[in-house]
């Protein structure tokens, strides 16, 4: 579900009732550790149930730009924002969206392969997460596939990323029928906030109020009791000789 008014999220106004909203920053930092593959981008996909509302979806997905390897890091220092809203009164529990990586290799005359698949959940309490996502990917058998694999860049590759994270609505990862092998690492930077309901004003108006009043009540109390105490003074004064 999309929510079309961006105003409805800036981060001072008020959060539906029964929800929570959470603000994440996300730069992708970079990736290391990926062997032979010197020129790489990030295609990432934020994964979702339908009891999360987005506040502009052309941040659901995206691509980070291609970088060369320097040291076997790659570095894109890419960041978006991503503005999700949930109902308190959800059936789901513990459904954090995910973000999904697919790490691609571009190699010669332009050939794109997946070198790396990975995921994690998006942070569900506020403040700086620095993260680093273990990827994998499909495990080339045979020579002739292999060659294919090098000159044609014909690795196995997955269609639906959210497989990734849920497959076939499976709670147990399973990557049958691939036989799976390590490949590189995906380093994040996440700084989250969370913003609930705030409070009412006029409630909080009336409060004030009454806080006030009884303020006065106390001052008019002290003040009084200053007067008997001049007037005892005088008093006593008056009748000592």
């Amino acid at each position: 579900m999309n929510r079309s008014k961006e105003s409805d999220y800036i981060f001072s106004e008020n959060v539906p009732p029964n929800a929570v909203r959470y603000l994440h920053n996300i730069t992708i930092i970079g990736t290391n550790n990926f062997g032979s593959s010197s020129n790489l981008y990030v295609h990432y996909f934020i994964d979702m149930n339908s009891d999360w509302e987005i506040s502009s979806p052309d941040s659901i997905e995206g691509f980070t730009h291609q970088s060369q390897a320097n040291n076997n890091s790659n570095n894109f220092s890419h960041s978006f924002t991503l503005d999700i809203l949930k109902s308190l009164e959800s059936s789901e529990e513990n459904s954090l969206p995910l973000i999904l990586f697919e790490v691609f290799q571009v190699g010669l005359f332009n050939r794109q392969k997946a070198v790396g698949y990975g995921f994690t959940h998006l942070p569900g309490s506020p403040g700086p997460h620095r993260l680093t996502v273990p990827t994998w990917c499909p495990y080339v058998e045979g020579v002739s596939q292999q060659l294919e694999d090098y000159f044609l860049s014909l690795r196995p590759q997955i269609e639906n990323l959210s497989y990734l994270g849920r497959p076939d609505n499976d709670p147990v990862l399973g990557r049958f029928p691939f036989i799976a092998e390590t490949s590189g690492n995906v380093k994040l930077q996440i700084e989250t906030m969370v913003q609930t309901e705030k409070c009412n004003s006029v409630n909080l108006r009336k409060d004030n109020l009454q806080h006030s009043k009884k303020l006065l009540a106390v001052d008019e109390v002290i003040q009084l009791y200053q007067k008997a105490k001049r007037r005892l003074e005088e008093t006593q004064k008056a009748l000592l000789p």
